[in-house]
């Protein structure tokens, strides 16, 4: 005889698959011991795909309980994108012309230096002297080494100085009171000259510079110096002195 008994099975559900509205028999047990006193171990009841995903957490993160490190994950390769794919081709830049260089401007060769007492009635200060500097002369107040000559020319400061030094120097002279244009003229050949005697432009030079009833001590002294008549350097000129210098100064001007 058969006879039908009903048996209550419990069956225990995945904790995961529940919080979803699931049901799953749960096959495997996921716990937390601790060994907090007082606390509880934690545990829940998962079924085979959860347990296999939850337990794959923990290896990616904890390893694999045996001091092995979890691997990084591979990275995504990502396929390269051709930049040249349906980009136009852009026109080469235009390279800016180099302007041409300059010829190299030649040097003046140079040719001494030479004294300047006064000027030229055809130029100024600074054209006097940029002019010379073109022919490869340097301008000075007073001879050098390499000094070759002196030019004269109206209101010089210090002439009959310069001239007398000049004159012990045995340089040679270009009076442009005397050849007007010299200057201008030597710039135009490329070449400066000096014609003239220092003595005797030194000579001139103090009638030109002074006048008869006006001689200055220093005027009187170098015409007294070049002619050779006896003169204190410093202190009183005699009256015979004088009145020699205003005779030669007479006989020159009435000459002229």
């Amino acid at each position: 005889m058969r006879k039908t008994v009903v048996v209550e099975i419990e069956k225990t559900f995945c904790d995961a698959c529940l919080r979803k509205g699931e049901e799953a028999e749960a096959t495997e047990l996921l716990s937390l011991a601790t060994s907090v006193e007082g606390a509880s171990d934690r545990a829940w009841d998962l079924c085979l795909t959860h347990s296999v995903t939850f337990g794959r957490y923990l290896i990616d993160t904890l390893g694999m309980g045996d001091g092995t490190v979890p691997q990084a994950a591979a990275p995504v390769s990502v396929p390269e994108v051709d930049e040249r794919q349906d980009v136009t081709e852009a026109e080469p830049e235009a390279v800016a012309e180099q302007p041409a260089e300059a010829a190299p401007v030649a040097e003046v060769e140079r040719k001494g230096s030479v004294v300047v007492a006064g000027l030229p009635d055809d130029y100024d200060v600074s054209d006097y002297r940029t002019a010379l500097t073109n022919l490869g002369y340097k301008t000075v107040h007073k001879a050098q080494g390499d000094t070759v000559g002196i030019i004269v020319g109206t209101n010089g400061a210090n002439a009959i100085g310069k001239l007398l030094d000049a004159s012990e120097k045995t340089l040679p002279c270009l009076d442009t009171i005397e050849q007007p244009g010299a200057v201008r003229a030597a710039v135009s050949a490329g070449v400066l000259t000096f014609p003239h005697s220092v003595p005797a432009v030194a000579k001139v030079y103090a009638v030109r510079s002074t006048e008869p009833e006006a001689g200055s001590p220093e005027a009187i002294r170098a015409w007294a110096k070049l002619n050779g008549v006896p003169c204190a350097s410093k202190g009183r000129i005699s009256s015979k002195i004088r009145e020699a210098y205003k005779a030669d100064l007479a006989g020159k001007a009435s000459a002229a």
